[in-house]
């Protein structure tokens, strides 16, 4: 069963693109016909809804997620619990929704180096960086998806199907990238090099930015540079600050 997650960023994908063509929602579909513009009462739907999100999002990053309420969450909207319900069946609905956005972002990050055969090292270093502005960005959700999928079991199963997916988009390009290099490999291990990877440079995020590790972010951006281009080019060119 598709979870409510990647729905959610589906969802969010597709608005991204319609508007990134069109304009706006009435500007008409790919084969000419119109779209249906939203009524008010669907508009007002939508906002108090977001209205819903935001106030959870304020109140995880007061309050912490295991300490915050239903009632926090509608206090802060100006809402009723019945409001809630009707958008949300719980506040790891509201967490996931959160983190909805991240997700997308990081798919379309994903899917962008993807497409870069080859890459040199400043190719490598520049997306990296993309990635941890990227997590700074959403570190109140994160942090807040990092402490309710510790007591939802429900929500670990969407932590694992996000990482899936990256894994799975990271898999590819790094087997291909390999080959190209001369250094052809089964795809289980280039898997098994996107896991440590990936998992590498998130809890490096998780560290640095939600736990507020004390770190020289350009010395740790150029190790973890390092990795990567020693894992997709079988060596380390190095960059003019590590030289010598």
């Amino acid at each position: 069963m598709t979870s409510h997650l990647t729905r959610y960023a589906g969802v969010m994908k597709t608005r991204s693109t319609a508007a990134d063509l069109f304009g706006d929602a009435g500007a008409g579909g790919g084969d000419g016909t119109p779209v249906k513009r939203r009524s008010l009462r669907e508009e007002q739907k939508e906002m108090t809804r977001q209205k819903l999100i935001e106030a959870s999002k304020d109140v995880f990053e007061r309050k912490g997620y295991a300490k915050a309420t239903i009632d926090d969450i509608v206090e802060t909207a100006g809402a009723s619990r019945g409001t809630f319900y009707l958008y949300f069946k719980s506040k790891g609905e509201v967490a996931a929704e959160l983190t909805a956005e991240y997700t997308r972002e990081v798919e379309e990050l994903l899917a962008d180096v993807g497409e870069r055969v080859d890459p040199d090292r400043a190719a490598i270093k520049r997306w990296v960086e993309a990635y941890l502005r990227l997590f700074a960005r959403h570190e109140s959700s994160i942090r807040a998806w990092m402490q309710a999928e510790s007591t939802e079991r429900e929500l670990r199963a969407v932590s694992d199907e996000r990482l899936a997916t990256f894994v799975s988009h990271l898999t590819s390009w790094i087997n291909e990238t390999r080959r190209r290099n001369g250094l052809e490999e089964p795809v289980k291990a280039s898997r098994s090099r996107a896991i440590v990877l990936l998992t590498q440079l998130e809890r490096f995020c998780y560290f640095s930015v939600v736990r507020g590790m004390r770190v020289d972010k350009r010395s740790a951006v150029e190790s973890l540079v390092d990795f990567w281009e020693l894992t997709l080019r079988g060596e380390v060119t190095g960059s003019a600050s590590t030289k010598g």
